[in-house]
């Protein structure tokens, strides 16, 4: 799997449950921040540049 299919990868599991907490926030109408939920983000982030350092050392 290249960089960018397992970037693509990572991004198609995340976009569901994103969009969820996104749904969630529009009703609760409070800040992600708020609800602690925004961890999300930093799992995604946290992943894409897992990917990209183990690219770099190979």
């Amino acid at each position: 799997m290249t960089v960018e299919e397992k970037i693509k990868s990572l991004i198609e599991d995340y976009q569901n449950e994103i969009e969820v907490l996104e749904e969630e926030w529009r009703n609760l109408k409070v800040s992600p921040y708020l609800t602690g939920k925004v961890g999300v983000y930093g799992k995604v982030v946290k992943d894409l540049q897992d990917v990209l350092e183990s690219e770099d050392e190979s």
